[in-house]
Parts: C-alpha cells; structure tokens; sequence
C-alpha cells in the first residue's frame, strides 16, 4: 500500500497523479463496504472473506505488471473495490466471533493482528523494492495473500459459526439511533482525509526528499509501531466513560493535528521518523475508539451495517484527502499540502470536546 506511490513515480508521477491515484483508489472503496456490509448480514461471512481474498491476490498481481501511471490509476480504483470487500467482512467478523465479556480485549487483539502486518510489510517492502525492484514486491505480496487465502479457506470457514456480540468498551444503557451518530462520522471523515493524504502523499513527498526505499520501510513500520502500541493499551483496559472517550480523542486529534504540521519542518530520515511515531500514536488512540463507538448506534442484528457505514465514511476522506492535497501541491507546494491537511484535524479536537453525543 505505502509503496503504490513511489512505484507511480518510477513512471513520471507528479504529486498531482499521487492524489487523483490515492483519490480513484479511496472513492471506489467508498462505495463497497455498504453493499457488502449488508450481505454480511445476510450470506456467510467466512465464504466472503475467502472471496475478497481472492480479489486482492488478483488486484495485487496485475498492479504489478502496470507500465504506465494511467495503468495504476485503473488497477489501484480496481484496488480500493478489493480493499472495500475486505475490511467490512473482517471488521464485522472479529466483532461477531469475540464473546461479549472479553470483546474490550479481543478487539484489541484485532487492531494488534492487522497493526503488525501494517508496520511489518512497509520495512520488508522498502527492502524487497531496493535490492528486487517493483515486480517482485507485488508477487511476494499476492503469495503472502495465498497464504492468508488458505488459512481462511481450510481452517477458519469449515468451523465457522454465525452468532452476535455487542461492544462493550464504552460504557452505555441501551443501543442508540444511528442518527445520532453524526457527530462521530464527521469526527471520521475529518480522520480519514488526514490519513489519506498520510497514506497517499507522505510516501512520494518523503522519496522526493532524498529517502531510500528502505528508509521509507522504516518510517512507516515507527509509524505501525506507534499504533500498535495504543492499540495494547486499548486492548489491555477496561471500559471508558464518556468522559474519558472524550478526552482521549481530543488528545489524539490534537496530537494529529502537530504530527501533520511537523511533516514539512523536519524533511529528513530522522525528522520523518519521529513525526511517524507520532502520527502512528494518534491513530492508535482514534481508531480503537471511534470503532467501539459506531457498534453502539446499532443493533447486533444490523453489525454488518455498521461496519460498512464505518468503512464508507472512512473511505469518503480517504477520496477528499488524497485529491485536495494534490491540487494544492500542484498549484502551490507540497510542503503548503501538509499544512493545509493539519486544518482538517481542529474540527476533530473541537467535535471531541464539545459533543455530548457519546
């Protein structure tokens, strides 16, 4: 994911096709996670992981062979359909199959699961592009997702069983009405622009600057380790009050907010990587709670639904993100983009103090 980029740029990418390739890629995962949110509810989830599986392989081994920049732009929107099919399934799965009185700890243990690979595969990736090149990157990447493919397919799906559970790390009496919601979505699309254009733009602004694939490895998996380690912390607490929600993620935006702005001050190996580390914090203190947060404004019938909404919303900054950062970089500079991104973070701060929603 973090090396599409840099692999637009072996073709002559400017910052301007990063965005619109960042953009198609998070637009057409947008549209994906309702739908299949809704067949979740209806088919069985296990089948379906093992189906988005194999549209990734697929996605991934044809992005490979791509020779041109337009030729990423089709196959990375191709990728975000792929991308959409996943997540929800997943997302709802590991809500479903954890017991209700251990689901603070086991979805935890989710974040962890999917946080290591995220901080795993840029380090081993920056290195496989600097000895192997492009090619062999996206080939090992499609047989590491064979070998989740088999996993799914021969130990998880044949003792499979479909059942519920509800969220239990914040403290609530009843299920609410998903209008009430709101609040919470634009704290999330607030979120995922500024993710996006970390995704999208961070890893092409860091190899214009002089970083090696390796470094570039390296920044991102700090970025993973950070996350990873507010995610243990989730994982090991107990449930929050509104209190404590609140204010752990104005912490956490407000700490986004330095992160993003700190980007262009510190353009080397070293200043990325301390800006990694607190950007990775910042994401693992928004995303546990944010996704605790949504399962409560539905009922357990309708959990499929609430994690297709979760990842819709998500992948709409995903799309806004990514394409402003370009335009602003193309007409400005890059170094303007981060700190126009930064602006996207206040409204989060403001929302997590303010709202009494929660």
């Amino acid at each position: 994911m973090y090396f599409v980029p840099v692999f637009a740029q072996s073709f002559g990418a400017s910052f301007l096709d990063l965005g619109m390739i960042g953009s198609a890629n998070a637009f057409a995962y947008a549209l994906s996670p309702m739908l299949i949110g809704l067949l979740s509810d209806k088919c069985n989830r296990a089948y379906m992981l093992a189906s988005a599986l194999i549209l990734n392989i697929l996605m991934t081994v044809i992005l490979g062979l791509s020779g041109s920049v337009r030729d990423i732009l089709i196959l990375w929107t191709l990728g975000g359909v792929a991308y959409g099919t996943f997540w929800p399934t997943a997302d709802v799965l590991a809500t479903e199959l954890a017991a209700s009185s251990d689901l603070v700890r086991e979805m935890g243990s989710y974040c962890i699961a999917w946080g290591v690979g995220l901080l795993t595969g840029p380090f081993v990736g920056g290195y496989v592009v600097q000895m192997f090149g492009f090619t062999w990157l996206f080939m090992i990447s499609s047989l590491v997702l064979s070998g989740a493919l088999g996993m799914s397919v021969l130990l998880f799906a044949p003792t499979y069983e479909r059942k519920t559970a509800r969220s239990t790390l914040i403290i609530t009496t009843k299920p609410r009405s998903a209008r009430k919601a709101i609040p919470l979505y634009m704290i999330l699309v607030f979120y995922s622009v500024v993710m996006g254009v970390i995704d999208t733009m961070l890893p092409g602004y860091a190899n214009s600057e002089g970083l090696m694939p390796t470094m570039i490895g390296v920044v991102f998996t700090s970025f993973g380790i950070a996350r990873v380690v507010m995610f243990a912390i989730f994982a090991m607490s107990e449930e929050y009050s509104q209190v404590m929600v609140r204010r752990a993620l104005s912490i956490g935006s407000a700490t986004l907010t330095l992160g993003v702005l700190a980007i262009p001050v510190f353009p080397n190996f070293v200043g990325l990587l301390l800006v990694a580390v607190l950007l990775g914090g910042s994401a693992g203190v928004v995303y546990p709670l944010t996704y605790s947060l949504v399962s409560v404004f539905f009922p357990e019938k309708k959990m499929g639904s609430a994690m297709g909404s979760y990842e819709t919303v998500l992948g709409v900054g995903f799309a806004i993100g990514p394409l402003i950062a370009g335009l602003v970089a193309a007409i400005v500079s890059i170094q303007l983009t981060f700190v126009v991104t930064s602006l996207f973070a206040i409204p989060m701060i403001m929302l997590a103090m303010f709202e009494r929603t929660y």
